[in-house]
């Protein structure tokens, strides 16, 4: 009989079947562990299995919130990916333009500072579109409904705690960024983007400007 690598009791028959068996199964040993007249060594036992049960049923439920997640916000993602390279490659093309360009070396030298900060910034922002952890609703970095008039308290408290979570974000990739520790390098997911297309036979095709206008609002007012 298959055993688990951390203890004698067998749970293989759970393992890869599900949340819903993993579930009974974990309140099956939680029910067991109950028990006053467990010998030390089969208590031992399962404990070590229903820390192994907790642990699948975590990484089964993480990877279920993270497929439901890529369908809700998948068409938003794409057209921010997009978005976000093309920012990124015109801002690198001003930058060597400006590096080429004769002139006032003190202007020019103004000038290059300038459009530098530019590239810092969308080198961030690429950064976000792809690394946005997939466990989390996405926050649109170009949401284009910015008008706040006639929103109740409750709407407006919720935009600022969305603007909070996008700008801690922007931090956390800018130092990954920093670091060289991003999951998705940029170089590498400009290529995955060059590749990206998107599936519109599903579902009524929606225009980019209704993506990035609706996918705030989950965050507003949920």
């Amino acid at each position: 009989m298959a055993k688990t690598h951390s203890s004698g009791v067998d749970i293989s028959g759970v393992i890869g079947q599900g949340s819903s068996k993993i579930k009974k199964k974990i309140r099956d040993i939680t029910r067991l562990l109950k028990r006053d007249n467990l010998a030390s060594n089969v208590r031992l036992e399962n404990e070590r299995a229903l820390e192994a049960l907790k642990s699948e049923l975590a990484a089964v439920q993480a990877t279920l919130k993270a497929k439901k997640l890529a369908q809700r916000y998948h068409k938003v993602r794409f057209f921010e990916r997009k978005k976000a390279v093309r920012r990124y490659k015109r801002a690198l093309k001003e930058l060597k333009e400006l590096e080429a360009k004769d002139g006032d070396p003190k202007a020019i030298k103004k000038e290059i500072k300038k459009q530098k900060k530019v590239v810092r910034h969308c080198e961030v922002d690429l950064a976000y579109v792809l690394n946005f952890p997939k466990t989390e609703k996405y926050i649109a970095l170009y949401a284009s409904n910015t008008d706040t008039s006639g929103l109740s308290e409750k709407a407006l408290r919720g935009i600022q705690k969305t603007e909070a979570k996008r700008t801690e974000y922007r931090k956390k990739f800018g130092e990954l960024l920093n670091s060289g520790k991003l999951e998705v390098s940029l170089e590498d997911g400009i290529k995955i983007i060059n590749k990206e297309t998107i599936d519109w036979t599903s579902e009524q095709p929606e225009t980019a400007t209704d993506q990035k206008q609706t996918a705030p609002e989950d965050d507003f007012f949920d």
